[in-house]
Order: C-alpha cells, then structure tokens, then sequence
C-alpha cells in the first residue's frame, strides 16, 4: 500500500540543457533520519542502528521549454551505479515514464511531473551487478526528451540530435543494507478485513481505519494509522482482529513480530495473539513503562520456540492491558501502525537510547538544549551531525552538551570511541 509523502528530509538535483530547454530533476525523501536502500531494493528510512522503516523517494521533473515548443517526456532511465560505475538497481519497469507521473502540472513554459518511488528493481543490464550490503550507490539521471511522441524518439542535447549516454549525478549517495521484509500491514487503505470486540457482544471496542496519524515524528512518519478505542466498560481481553494478511507470513521472514503503537498512558501492556489454520492462539506480551504519552512505541514478540506454526497464521488480535483484569472506565485511545515480520530479536523499545556501548545513555530524549552523557570513559571528542551527514557541533568529551542552538531535528551523535545514537532537539 501506498504511504503518502509527508514532508521533506533533502534535496538532490541535476539539470540537463538540450538546446533552449532546460529539464531540472530533484530526488526528496520523507526520511527522518537517512535514507539507505535494501538488497532487495526497498527504500528505507534508517532511524537507528539495524532498524529501518519504509520510506518514499520523490522524483520531480520541471521542463522550462522556454522559446521552443513544448517537448514530450520519453523516459527517465535512472540508475543507481556502484563505484565501479556498474548498474546495481533501477526503477521497477525500467524507466520512468510521463503517463506513470502521479502529478503533473502546467504554469507558463514550465512543465512539471513527480512519480513516488518506494522500491526498485536489481538491475538486469549485462553488466551489472548485485547490491553488496555497506556499499554506496550514486542516484543518477538520464532524462530524454521526445520531440514527436509519435516518432521514434529523438534526443535533443545541446543541440545535436545525437543520443547520449551520458549520465547527470543527482547528488545521492544512497547505502545498501541488508534485505527487508516490509510491513504485514501498514493501514494506509485498502480492502482489509478486520473484527473488534470479539470476546464480547457489547461493542465496547471501535475502529477507524486511515485516520491521519496524530504524532508524525520519531519512529514513524507514516501518513495513517489505524485508531482503536476502548469505550467506556470494555473488558481487558476486548480486541481488534486482523484477517487479511499480505504478505503472508512465512518461516522465510523470521518468527518475531513487532508493531508500532501509541498508548494515552505512560504505562502498560499490550499483547499480540497469532492463530490459524494450523496453529491454537498463542498470546505474547510487551510490555512498557516510563514512556512519553502519546509518542510512537515500538513492540516485539518473540515467536521463536516453535509453539506456533507461523506458516498456518492467518489472523492477529491485538489488545491492551489484557493480563490487568480491570474494565475500562471512560475511554481510551490507542492507535497502531505497521506490523511487521522479522529474523531476529533487535527491538529497541522507544524510552531506550540507540547505543553501541553497553552503561551509556543519552537524556533527556527528545531535548531542548542541554544533553547529559551517562558514561564518557574512552571519550574525547563528540561531534554532532544532521541527518546529511554534515557536522554541525562538535566538543570536547564532556558529561554534558548544550544544543540549544541547533534548530529542531533529528541529530546523529558520535563519540570518537565509537558510541552513537540519534538525538531529537525540539
């Protein structure tokens, strides 16, 4: 399903002249923190050391044509090359074309178009060659114009008629990491099938689907999410059930499940049941404590004993504070987003700092200036970096940083003896 795009992390543009006409082409993302691809070819959003979330690439192409008459846009053949110069991926059926642009806009001689990209496809070129996990790839261009869509098409570059392979880079340096398995479920629309309240008949428990999601910051930035609410005399076991899995789930894909939540309490619990065809409803727990109210939390489940057969899984019952035996008085309001399966253990739930060395950690998490490490043994220096890579403040290694200057964002903080982690200024 398709995540809208919700706001731009950085700009990358080339320009191609061919004769009076000028063809502009910028690449954006809506990541928060940097934007690396997977083996497999999808775009992601690296928000912490091994955990990504799916991000959206946009492609924008502006055609100034000036004096001349309007062009038609043949393709947009935009490779990602290795260092080598050897083609690694593309766009999924080659090229982007004008009849695929999700936007396109006319304003005097300028023309413009914009194609959303989530993934993209090795590349099947005879001399290329496959994704290598920690490799940087260049996002480039070759944009060429048709003079007469109904002609064979006619390059028109500086002047001469002659086609090109010459390619624009695009500024984007893009690492490979390993492959990714995206979301079970993302509740961006589409035709799911879901059941609430199902221990019950009192229709304590509501869904909505496709509600805009009311915190797009941290760990997710998705567009929408799904909201569940627990009126007023639910019961703790009463749940939301989802049936309509894809993909489905395959031993292939690991057996944890995590998901993203968002809780009206600092506190609690909420559980993940998987049941089937093949399998009895086994329940897991998570839970949390000392967490923000209302930021995203992410959620694991280990599966990995073998107790559920996860190839017969085909259905997932979602509840919170099943285990307190307490009805709801009021109401509460939780929502959920992207659930997911992977290989292996790795979540860090969100009251944790991202870290590499063990007895060190970063509060407070968001901050609005003064920043206290916990550790700083075989520390000398620390540098602070955008989510461009470039640094933006560095110190002397010191318990304690101010970065009450910087605008607000999301930082990358790094210790010259290798401790790092992601650091939010509001």
């Amino acid at each position: 399903m398709m995540k809208k795009l919700l706001f731009t992390m950085a700009v990358f543009m080339a320009t191609i002249s061919y004769a009076q006409i000028t063809h502009d082409l910028t690449l954006s993302s809506n990541v928060t923190t940097k934007l690396v691809i997977s083996a497999n070819g999808y775009f992601l959003d690296s928000i912490a050391e091994d955990t990504y979330t799916p991000a959206i690439v946009t492609i924008s192409s502006a055609i100034d044509y000036a004096t001349e008459a309007e062009p038609d846009l043949y393709l947009l053949y935009m490779p990602l090359k290795n260092s080598g110069n050897k083609h690694v991926f593309r766009p999924i059926a080659d090229r982007l074309k004008d009849t695929d642009a999700v936007t396109e806009t006319t304003v005097g001689t300028v023309k413009t178009r914009t194609w959303l990209l989530e993934t993209l496809e090795l590349n099947p070129n005879g001399a290329a060659e496959l994704p290598v996990v920690g490799e940087v790839l260049d996002f480039l261009t070759s944009g060429t114009l048709a003079v007469d869509e109904n002609a064979d098409p006619v390059v028109v570059l500086n002047g001469s008629s002659t086609p090109t392979a010459t390619y624009s880079h695009l500024g984007a340096k893009i690492t490979v990491v390993e492959d990714y398995t995206p979301p079970i479920e993302d509740f961006e629309g589409g035709a799911d099938s879901y059941e609430t309240g199902l221990s019950t008949d009192n229709g304590n428990v509501s869904i909505t689907e496709d509600v805009s999601n009311p915190n797009s910051s941290g760990i997710n930035t998705s567009a929408k999410v799904l909201e569940l609410v627990k009126n007023d005399g639910a019961k703790p076991w009463d749940r939301f059930r989802l049936t309509s899995i894809s993909p489905a789930v395959s031993t292939e894909n690991g057996s944890f499940f995590t998901l993203k939540f968002r809780s009206p309490k600092a506190s609690g619990e909420v559980s993940l049941s998987l049941g089937g065809s093949n399998t009895t409803i086994v329940r897991r727990n998570f839970n949390y404590s000392g967490t923000t109210i209302g930021d995203w939390i992410l959620a694991e489940f280990d599966y990995s004993d073998n107790e559920v057969d996860v190839t017969g899984v085909t259905r997932f019952d979602i509840a919170f504070d099943w285990s307190s035996g307490v009805d709801v008085s009021g109401s509460e309001t939780y929502y959920i987003d992207d659930i997911q399966q992977a290989e292996s253990s790795g979540v860090l739930n969100l009251q944790d700092n991202v870290h590499t060395l063990e007895n060190t950690t970063v509060y407070p998490n968001p901050s609005t200036g003064l920043v206290t490490i916990s550790n700083i043994e075989g520390m000398h220096s620390i540098s602070v970096s955008n989510v461009l890579g470039q640094v933006v403040k560095t110190f002397a290694a010191s318990n304690q940083i101010d970065i009450s200057s910087l605008q607000a964002g999301v930082y990358i903080l790094l210790a010259d003896n290798g401790f790092q982690t992601k650091v939010v200024k509001n």
